[in-house]
């Protein structure tokens, strides 16, 4: 049995998706999700309790942390993206990220989501993150700015 069959589609209530990035209620790990709404209002959500069986039983983490929360600040970059009007902020691994691993989760999140993400670089030019190169001069431009968050954008071309 998967995990979907197990604990859900966690992204399915377009209200109130998994927080990716810092929780800041006292969720438990096996039994709770931490989710939070557009404006960022968080919240504990139960798991179903199959879910939380599987997961006390075979003593992992949740993935949908994308394995954040044991990492420090410094091996991580937090992303603020901006799919049409809606902003969604999340964190990155710094090191062993891949493109298809982002294209995927980013379409979990937003399934109309097309592949077309851009952020400004440091010589104020638009940029598309189309690989895992591209990711990683992305987190590059970045540790060279010191900056800890970054800004990215989905893009529609037939807006230009």
């Amino acid at each position: 049995m998967n995990n979907h069959e197990l604990c859900g589609k966690p992204f399915a209530d377009a209200e109130w998706i998994p927080t990716l990035d810092i929780c800041d209620k006292k969720c438990d790990e096996i039994s709770e999700l931490c989710v939070e709404n557009d404006s960022l209002v968080q919240k504990c959500k139960k798991l179903p309790e199959d879910c939380s069986k599987q997961l006390k039983s075979s003593n992992h983490c949740h993935r949908l942390v994308m394995e954040n929360a044991f990492l420090k600040d410094d091996e991580k970059l937090h992303v603020k993206w901006r799919h049409q009007s809606r902003w969604r902020r999340f964190a990155i691994p710094k090191t062993g990220i891949n493109y298809k691993f982002l294209f995927e989760f980013l379409r979990s999140v937003e399934p109309s989501f097309n592949g077309k993400l851009d952020y400004v670089d440091d010589e104020g030019d638009f940029v598309r993150i189309s690989s895992t190169s591209g990711i990683n001069e992305l987190i590059r431009t970045c540790e060279l700015m010191k900056l800890d968050t970054v800004y990215v954008h989905s893009t529609d071309e037939s807006m230009c």
